[in-house]
């Protein structure tokens, strides 16, 4: 699913939704894929963000062919509406974008506390690489351009990451003793 900021019409900011079949990944790809050795959860989602069509195209199809549902946004502002529309288990988003940047919206996201894995993606870098790494936590920062493996990489890193936390997490519930 596509979400992009509709500048042309009269409520310029609006979403809308296009649901052309060039932005979803065929239906093959999504339900036989395996990735990192690991049967690919049909439910794990993916939003990419990014105002260069291109780019933004590249980084859905990668995803999309290691078999994670990916909807897509062209800028920050749009995609934060995405975010409040839906749940994501990982976010890859551009940082130069109109309306929002890529960094403005990682640190709106973790001001209400969703910890959301994310891939800061820019050309040039806002600050420092420690600063920022420390704001998109968890998450990683991408230099542009970038070569598709390096991005596959990162996005593996950071979903086993996360499952690894979940799956601590559910363990340290069921051992906790409960209160008789």
């Amino acid at each position: 699913m596509h979400f992009s900021s509709d500048t042309h019409s009269p409520a310029a900011g609006s979403l809308s939704v296009d649901l052309s079949p060039r932005e979803a990944p065929p239906p093959a790809q999504r339900s036989d894929a395996t990735w990192w050795g690991y049967e690919q959860p049909l439910s794990m989602r993916v939003l990419v963000i990014d105002d260069d069509r291109e780019v933004r195209q590249l980084s859905a199809n990668l995803m999309a062919g290691l078999g994670f549902e990916v909807d897509t946004a062209d800028d920050g502002e749009t995609a934060w509406k995405a975010i409040c529309f839906s749940s994501y288990d990982l976010i890859i988003t551009d940082n130069d974008m109109p309306r929002l940047s890529g960094l403005e919206l990682i640190r709106r996201m973790r001001s209400m506390s969703l910890e959301v894995p994310c891939i800061l993606v820019s050309g040039m870098m806002p600050g420092p690489e420690e600063v920022l790494a420390e704001v998109v936590k968890p998450g990683a920062v991408l230099a542009k351009p970038f070569k598709p493996a390096a991005l596959m990489h990162q996005a593996e890193d950071l979903l086993v990451a996360q499952m690894e936390r979940i799956l601590s997490e559910k363990k340290s519930s069921l051992s906790a003793p409960t209160a008789t």
